[in-house]
This record gives structure tokens, sequence and C-alpha cells, in this order.
């Protein structure tokens, strides 16, 4: 992905990101490194999440990949959306 195109990647991920984790609306980026469930991500939310971010970014999670480590931080989601994006269907 070019500069601009994860400029992009990245603007419309913490986009999206960021409707889920409402006790942030003051802030413009969520934290890479921060657990997500303590920003208040819960289970129900988690779930619609991922449901969104398939839609928006073209990819389907396998459920093995399911896991409270994918939500461990915004990286770890970031990167797990990446690999999807980049592996041939």
């Amino acid at each position: 992905m070019t500069d601009a195109g994860n400029e992009n990647f990245d603007r419309r991920f913490n986009d999206v990101l960021l409707q889920y984790l409402r006790s942030l609306s003051n802030l413009e980026e969520v934290p890479a490194g921060t657990d997500l469930m303590k920003l208040g991500l819960d289970s129900m939310a988690a779930v619609s999440l991922l449901l969104d971010l398939e839609e928006k970014f073209g990819v389907v999670f396998p459920a093995d990949t399911i896991n409270v480590q994918l939500y461990s931080s915004a990286e770890v989601l970031r990167s797990a959306l990446l690999a999807l994006m980049k592996s041939p269907v």
C-alpha cells in the first residue's frame, strides 16, 4: 500500500473504531497500544465493530481469529485487518 493509501486506510480504520469507543469522542485518534476493552468496547460492540470493518473493507474475519487477543489494542486489530486485505481470496 502506498503512503497515501496507508493514510487513507488508517483514517478509515480509526473513524470506524471511534464509533464504537464513545468514551473517546473528544479524541481524533484511538491510542494504538491501549486495550480496546479498557477503552469501553464491550462484547456487543466488538461484534458490531467486526461486522462494520468487514463491510467497509471487504474482508471476512475467520472464526478462529476472533478472540479477546484481537481486541488487545487498536494496532493488533489494524494488523489483522491489513493481513486479511492482503491475503488472496
